[in-house]
């Protein structure tokens, strides 16, 4: 009888979830509040090494989106400044609350909330094109 009850105890513990989480990524170097959304998803804008801005989503304490350059902008390409990343999470957290997942931004939007420019964006492609 005692051998059922430790077998039961074993395997109940032995199930448990492990629900850590580590969210803070190794190569950024500032550390951001989180901004949280209504349906408790949250944004983190983060510092890429010294190339630029990203971004993170969180729903909950789970990371879900580690956005490290410009969506929808072909090539490695980074926000210059918190304030364009955290207006680009901004604007996929809106897209998730509108029930799109993954969240879709395109280029033209991200232009029209400030947060990219895009004409300087693609100045600096063309460039890249006439290297090449």
């Amino acid at each position: 009888m005692r051998f059922l009850f430790a077998l039961t105890l074993l395997l109940l513990f032995s199930c448990s979830e492990d629900s850590s989480v580590d969210e803070n990524p190794k190569d950024s170097g500032d550390e951001k509040t989180m901004t949280e959304a209504k349906n408790d998803w949250s944004y983190r804008a983060v510092q890429i090494e010294d190339k630029g801005w990203g971004y993170q989503l969180f729903e909950g304490a789970r990371m879900q989106i580690d956005q490290r350059n410009i969506p929808a902008i072909n090539g490695l390409h980074y926000f210059e400044s918190e304030e364009q990343a955290e207006l680009a999470a901004a604007l996929a957290l809106e897209k998730i609350e509108q029930g799109f997942f993954p969240p879709t931004v395109s280029p033209l939007e991200l232009d029209s909330i400030g947060a990219i420019n895009l004409d300087s964006i693609n100045l600096v492609n063309d460039e890249l094109m006439k290297v090449n």
